[in-house]
């Protein structure tokens, strides 16, 4: 997994990178071993608070002020840095007021422990009520043809704010053909032959191989115990009705893609990078192979009337179904707004 990141880095070729992770994903595990490779004035290091954890009942998600600077010093000694080039709340807490969370980010950024704040799933009102207390450099959301909502009002937000958009991206091969339907197909045949507990017992020990997140774990756990239950069999947009009419979109997105002499995925991921200076994809990745295809995306260029051809393929809000599982909608853009400080 190191040699991954320096590869990673190393074959991005565009100087100063970004590595951005969070405190309940990479940090500490890997990536402290990877940046004693590297030298510090040449990687933004960008990382996040606001997940304390996981329990039956949801994730728990905290703004409190000595959490916020708890977190802060604990990713500080974790990675060896003396600072953290953008630091984001994770997730909202939405029983603390925006004012009192960027209150304390404040006093670290005045500190000299944090360089830039930023906000990750956040509503229109928390970025604005937030901004104005201190500056907001970025805002981490989904954008993707896959999902557009966030066109409405979170993009027009944070370019009133000058603010960035870091957004991460579906891209379409991924999300269909090659993981959905063998998931499918593989978790039917395992739910079928194995118990669930020891199923999940393997799941766990896979994606711990692999250097995947506890919250990847959780939302396994959440799954019902009678059903089927990997992520993708649960998803809302990859079963039943809302499956047949998504492979729809996504055969309109192949078909077209062969026209720009690129796969499905990199024209997705095109069309992301020409929303503008201000947008930074972050499409994911545990294979050098796909992010050798991600960077091809940038050698396919797109004028404004390509633009509108890829997006009228897919239009906003054709796309059926939820973008998250249910057990992930209360911490929603949507519903990420808190008190008004008293």
């Amino acid at each position: 997994m190191i040699l991954f990141l320096l590869d990673c880095i190393s074959k991005t070729h565009f100087g100063t990178q970004i590595v951005d992770f969070s405190s309940v994903s990479y940090e500490g595990i890997f990536v402290e071993q990877a940046l004693q490779h590297l030298p510090r004035e040449k990687v933004q290091i960008a990382t996040k608070f606001g997940i304390a954890g996981f329990d039956v009942s949801g994730m728990l998600v905290k703004g409190t002020p000595d959490y916020v600077r708890a977190c802060c010093e604990a990713s500080l000694q974790r990675l060896a840095v003396d600072y953290i080039d953008l630091y984001y709340q994770h997730r909202v807490d939405q029983s603390v007021p925006i004012e009192q969370t960027m209150g304390e980010l404040k006093k670290l950024v005045e500190e000299g422990k944090v360089k830039y704040v930023g906000l990750s799933e956040a509503s229109a009102d928390t970025i604005r009520r937030a901004h104005a207390v201190h500056p907001i450099t970025a805002v981490q959301l989904e954008w993707s043809l896959w999902t557009r909502d966030i066109e409405e009002d979170i993009i027009p937000v944070c370019r009133s704010i000058q603010s960035l958009s870091h957004v991460h991206v579906t891209l379409f091969s991924t999300f269909f053909l090659k993981k959905m339907l063998s998931t499918l197909c593989f978790s039917l045949w395992y739910n079928s032959i194995f118990p669930l507990e020891l199923m999940r017992v393997a799941l766990i020990r896979m994606i711990s191989s692999y250097g995947m997140s506890m919250y990847h774990i959780w939302c396994i756990w959440q799954i019902g115990s009678d059903e089927v239950f990997l992520f993708t069999s649960k998803h809302p947009r990859y079963t039943g009705e809302n499956l047949e009419k998504n492979k729809i979109l996504y055969t309109r997105l192949r078909v077209l893609s062969k026209k720009y002499g690129c796969t499905p995925a990199q024209l997705a991921l095109s069309w992301v990078l020409h929303q503008g200076q201000d947008v930074v994809p972050i499409p994911g990745t545990t294979k050098l192979k796909n992010l050798d295809d991600n960077i091809g995306a940038v050698k396919v260029k797109l004028n404004k009337e390509d633009v509108e051809e890829i997006s009228s393929v897919v239009p906003a809000g054709e796309v059926s179904g939820s973008r998250l599982l249910g057990v992930l909608e209360p911490y929603s853009w949507r519903l990420a707004n808190t008190p008004l400080p008293k």
